[in-house]
């Protein structure tokens, strides 16, 4: 299994033995599975952390401070990813990698500033080449600046 090929099952629009199944210590016996499309459901968005623990578990702190992300645990009773068994501490490891979740609407203001920034960073060395051409007197007229520029 690919970790591309991992899809998460929203439990809560899912349907599973109640007898068979041990919600509790994250086994389910699944008679009807719905799974989120793409990486986010209706309030969170999902992605796979380094997990590390030779570093201190420092990716996944830091995504905890900066972004808001948190570990996707059983207890939580939410959300299984589909064929990734549990830890010892109750969260779905991969490999080296955790399953974590941060709300949907965190992650979205986040690329949005992302992309202002990219825009203000493009639009920054845009001037400066017009500002360099101006100081060395560059007779180039704007139209073919703006065309060498693809803009």
């Amino acid at each position: 299994m690919n970790l591309q090929d991992i899809r998460i099952i929203d439990l809560k629009k899912s349907a599973f033995d109640a007898k068979l199944s041990k919600p509790d210590e994250g086994e389910y016996v699944f008679l009807d599975k719905k799974y989120i499309q793409g990486n986010h459901s209706e309030n969170s968005f999902f992605s796979w952390c380094r997990y590390e623990p030779r570093n201190g578990y420092r990716e996944l702190n830091e995504w905890r401070i900066k972004f808001g992300y948190l570990p996707v645990r059983v207890a939580d009773k939410d959300f299984v990813p589909d064929g990734v068994p549990k830890n010892a501490e109750g969260h779905f490891v991969y490999g080296d990698l955790i399953l974590v979740k941060c709300p949907l609407i965190e992650e979205l203001k986040r690329r949005a500033e992302a992309e202002d920034m990219s825009k203000g960073a493009a639009k920054a060395k845009i001037r400066g080449f017009g500002e360099q051409m101006k100081r060395e007197d560059a007779s180039i007229p704007q139209g073919m600046i703006d065309e060498m520029l693809g803009l």
